[in-house]
């Protein structure tokens, strides 16, 4: 018969309850009034070792549990939507906020004027040396306590970035209120942030930088526009390799604010505004650099004639040399896309027409490519992403280019191979 023997485990624990029902056996045997008082005393004692190790977790569940102490009302909190900073008259910087009255709000009809009797949005403004003194000072001009976690819009002047402003983005980056990845920063041209949030009113839209925000997400779904947040700029801003970019906006009147194309910025962590790239350009910059639709080609065909060719699908290549120092980058895009309109009628059934329309997009957009390449050279600001490219896949030559002027001096050609896949229903 084999022995059962304790696991090495379990043996301790063994050997404790074997003592523990020796000794009481052995007070049963000696005296047995003894022995009932120690298991009375023993079961007692484990009773209330019990109950406080259950009163111990409950008193710990409350301090956890007790988590609305701070809590605020929403309509105790103005939540600021929009944020603009131009140039100060008496101190460097003037911050403008706009705060929505959830009172004031009718019922969706898009008039200024609404149920509450007045506008339903305030516009404040305040100068001071630094932003973290301007939201303070905002904050006393303000009814009630600035939440800042709905901000969705920060706008800057033109003359605001085109000089170096570190301080203006770290600002903005160290409050940790703010979202950073769902705020839209926006460079205003020819105008000022402050006057565009105090008299910007569109009749679609009660709360007007709601308006706006929409506007700029729509545009980025169907990529008419680049996807831009504001951690976006800063972690360009940040990389030595890397060149930030921001939306250009203009305001046509107090009803209408379009987009105009795209600011572009150079300096490294001393980033300033460089320049523009228009609406045109900036469908190019998409195409060669972000592999984006950009919206419709429209192609003139000579003779009158033109046609509107809609992207499907777009893809680009870079293909990177050298010749000793100097970059020479060949950005092969392809675009696969469905005839729109053409006016006056052309035959893109008959293949040779179809051939030559094909070459033509192609010549199209390759001069048209090399005027935003022309640009961005004349600029120094590489959002082409090649510096990011060479110190990726050739670190050694990475070390040795003087970055400086290595962008202006770079060979750099776009070259289209467009494919039309579809050309409509052609009529007699």
């Amino acid at each position: 018969m084999i022995k059962k023997t304790c696991r090495p485990a379990n043996r301790k624990r063994h050997r404790q309850r074997h003592c523990f029902h020796w000794r009481t056996k052995a007070i049963q045997r000696l005296c047995p009034y003894k022995a009932k008082l120690f298991c009375c005393r023993l079961k007692r004692f484990l009773h209330l070792k019990a109950k406080f190790l259950l009163s111990l977790l409950l008193l710990l569940a409350l301090i956890t549990i007790s988590g609305c102490w701070d809590a605020k009302d929403l309509e105790k909190r103005a939540m600021v939507v929009a944020i603009g900073v131009d140039k100060g008259k008496k101190y460097p910087l003037k911050v403008t906020i706009e705060i929505p009255f959830p009172k004031n709000l009718g019922n969706g009809s898009g008039s200024s004027q609404s149920q509450g009797g007045g506008k339903p949005f305030k516009v404040i403004s305040t100068e001071a040396n630094s932003l973290a003194q301007a939201l303070v000072d905002l904050q006393w001009k303000a009814e009630q306590s600035l939440f800042f976690g709905d901000v969705r819009v920060l706008i800057v002047s033109e003359p605001l970035v085109k000089k170096p402003a570190p301080s203006l983005f770290d600002s903005f980056f160290r409050l940790a209120v703010i979202r950073k990845n769902q705020i839209w920063p926006l460079i205003i041209k020819n105008e000022t942030a402050e006057k565009l949030l105090k008299t910007f009113e569109p009749p679609e839209e009660q709360v007007p930088k709601i308006y706006l925000r929409e506007m700029i997400t729509s545009d980025e779904q169907i990529q008419y526009i680049p996807s831009n947040t504001f951690a976006n700029v800063q972690m360009d801003r940040i990389n030595s390799a890397k060149e930030p970019f921001m939306l250009a906006i203009k305001q046509i009147n107090d009803s209408d604010v379009k987009i105009v194309g795209l600011g572009t910025f150079t300096g490294g962590r001393r980033t300033h505004l460089a320049g523009f790239l228009n609406i045109y350009d900036m469908a190019q910059w998409q195409r060669a650099a972000l592999g984006q639709n950009a919206g419709e080609m429209f192609i003139p065909m000579g003779k009158g004639k033109q046609m509107t060719l809609q992207p499907s699908k777009v893809k680009r290549k870079h293909h990177i040399s050298f010749r000793g120092h100097q970059i020479k980058d060949t950005i092969d895009v392809y675009v696969d896309g469905e005839v729109i309109e053409t006016t006056p009628k052309i035959n893109l059934v008959n293949n040779k027409n179809r051939y030559n329309a094909e070459k033509r997009v192609e010549y199209v957009m390759e001069k048209r490519s090399d005027k935003m390449v022309h640009k961005l050279q004349t600029f120094n600001s590489d959002i082409l992403g090649i510096r990011t490219l060479v110190r990726s896949y050739y670190p050694s030559m990475y070390n040795k280019i003087d970055w400086k002027t290595a962008f202006k001096q770079a060979d750099i050609t776009v070259k289209y191979h467009v494919s039309i896949k579809r050309v409509g229903m052609e009529t007699s």
